[in-house]
């Protein structure tokens, strides 16, 4: 008994290779999926007081100035980042820079209390982001007596 091997024929072979360049050109030049945006709390001493009481990832120090609060800034996607800076450095010289290296869907500015104030408020309005306002405590200032949670409902 003789077995015959069956051979595909030149047409058919062309064709599944067709196949398979098309689905690799799909994969291709399909877009990449981006990795889950978060949420992020960025800058000085209030932002990682608002970031912890709002259980968020926070990329912030203590004492730092809005210059290397700039050179901390992710280019990463986040769907929130609440970003602080400024209060250290009054007017907060790089804040600009701060606001135009974010790349997020909603900002949030923590208002500092001090005469970086009017700079933070000016670069906010422009970018049409939000504004954290918060009374500072006698024992505390700059900070609150109090953190809360800005993520709530």
């Amino acid at each position: 008994m003789t077995l015959k091997m069956h051979q595909p024929q030149e047409g058919s072979l062309l064709a599944y290779l067709l196949v398979i360049l098309v689905l690799a050109l799909l994969v291709a030049i399909a877009p990449a999926k981006r990795a889950k945006a978060e949420d992020l709390a960025l800058g000085d001493s209030l932002a990682l007081g608002f970031g912890q009481a709002s259980r968020m990832p926070t990329n912030a120090k203590v004492g730092i100035s809005s210059c290397t609060i700039l050179s901390r800034t992710p280019r990463a996607h986040y769907d929130f980042v609440l970003l602080s800076a400024g209060t250290n450095d009054p007017p907060g010289r790089c804040v600009e820079a701060i606001r135009g290296r974010l790349n997020a869907s909603q900002v949030q500015w923590v208002v500092p209390v001090n005469g970086a104030r009017g700079h933070v408020l000016s670069v906010a309005r422009r970018n049409g982001d939000a504004l954290l306002y918060y009374s500072p405590g006698r024992r505390s200032w700059p900070h609150p007596s109090r953190y809360w949670n800005v993520r709530r409902g």
